[in-house]
């Protein structure tokens, strides 16, 4: 089949509602390639251009026009705030704005085909719950708090704490001093520590370090999830220790997640690390992950990339099961799940997509109701889902 074919056939079926999970991924793909930019720019005006006038709901062309300009199909956009966003996310641009657009394609292909539709839909607004963003605050050994700036780093140099800016922070900087940062939910943060290692926290995270790290080692005490890029040296170990379990390595990238009363998983992108657990030890190349949880540690292969994601403002999942996808929403959007009654099988279900981490949650939630019979409401802090 030809490119050209299959972007149509995929495109087609994204408008009704029927890509398979694969299929989503792909579609995705095939948006942020900007090689299909213009082609895909007319198979959408040739979707709006064959709607008859009197048929066309006022707000289509806006729509469009936002869509277009937000993911880069825009051949002549004007300079705004959502192009900017595309410039800070080349990779990965909106692909919540997808989901937005086809929405709006489905409700009116849809209302269309009912024959006693005489009007043309409304939107009513709905609630919606507003991503996270840069949040954390610094707690020192005799209980002081400092609220950090949202400017969203910290950086440990030469014994002194600064911020993103390089302003310095006030407080006791001794040699043995250790804080804690702690990130809230709908939070995370960005920390450079004395000997160059950089550290991203996620949201309902903190880290307990040093302002010096000793000669024989250089340990951090982590609760949460947390991706490090750990300078190199041979002579210093580089030591994550959370709960019941350790990772050791010498200068490395990886992730590990530690939230309390969840599997403890350390995942490697590069170089080496050796994990501890109490019931044994692993070691870890590149691409692997360890599952730490009761007395059981194993290993396997996993997409690294949708692990990490989260790091660089993403939201990866590649068939994750919902539980899991519930929890990680729930800390970044700072919500609560229910499951109604009768919908238990959907705890069972497994959903792939991709988008920036920073759409509403709606938007998010949307993404999923194209390849699955889910559809949710939103009441505050609480988001009911239902099949």
């Amino acid at each position: 089949m030809k490119k050209t074919e299959r972007i149509i056939l995929l495109y087609n079926k994204y408008v009704h509602e029927s890509l398979t999970a694969e299929e989503l991924l792909e579609w995705i793909e095939i948006v942020q390639d900007p090689t299909n930019a213009e082609f895909l720019d007319s198979l959408m005006l040739d979707t709006l251009v064959s709607l008859e006038p009197e048929e066309r709901a006022k707000d289509w062309q806006p729509a469009f026009e936002r869509f277009s300009e937000t993911v880069g199909l825009a051949r002549n956009s004007k300079a705004s705030g959502k192009t900017a966003k595309v410039r800070l996310f080349p990779y990965w641009p909106y692909a919540a704005a997808v989901v937005a657009l086809f929405t709006l394609f489905s409700t009116y292909f849809i209302w269309k085909q009912s024959p006693d539709s005489q009007s043309v839909v409304s939107s009513v607004p709905k609630e919606d719950v507003a991503p996270g963003g840069y949040a954390a605050i610094l707690r020192s050994s005799d209980g002081e708090i400092l609220n950090l700036s949202e400017q969203g780093e910290l950086v440990v140099r030469d014994g002194s704490l600064e911020d993103g800016t390089g302003r310095q922070l006030n407080g006791d900087n001794s040699e043995t001093v250790w804080r804690t940062i702690e990130v809230p939910k709908k939070g995370h943060y960005r920390l450079v520590l004395s000997d160059g290692t950089q550290v991203w926290l996620n949201a309902a995270s903190s880290l307990h370090f040093p302002l010096h790290f000793d000669e024989n080692n250089r340990t951090v005490h982590l609760t949460g999830e947390a991706f490090f890029e750990v300078t190199e040296n041979k002579k210093r170990p580089f030591i994550v220790q959370s709960q019941n379990h350790s990772v050791t390595v010498l200068g490395t990238s990886f992730n590990v997640s530690a939230y309390p009363n969840e599997h403890t998983q350390t995942t490697l992108l590069t170089g080496s690390v050796k994990v501890n657990a109490a019931n044994g030890q692993l070691n870890l190349q590149p691409g692997m992950q360890s599952d730490a949880f009761g007395n059981q540690l194993t290993r396997r292969t996993v997409d690294v990339e949708s692990v990490a994601a989260w790091k660089d403002n993403r939201f990866v999942f590649v068939k994750e099961p919902l539980t899991d996808i519930m929890k990680k929403l729930e800390r970044w959007y700072d919500v609560e799940f229910v499951i109604q009654k009768g919908s238990e099988g959907l705890l069972t279900k497994t959903f792939s997509g991709s988008l920036t981490r920073y759409s509403q949650l709606s938007e998010t939630l949307e993404l999923f109701s194209y390849t699955e019979s889910l559809n949710y409401s939103i009441k505050g802090r609480t988001v009911y889902l239902k099949k």
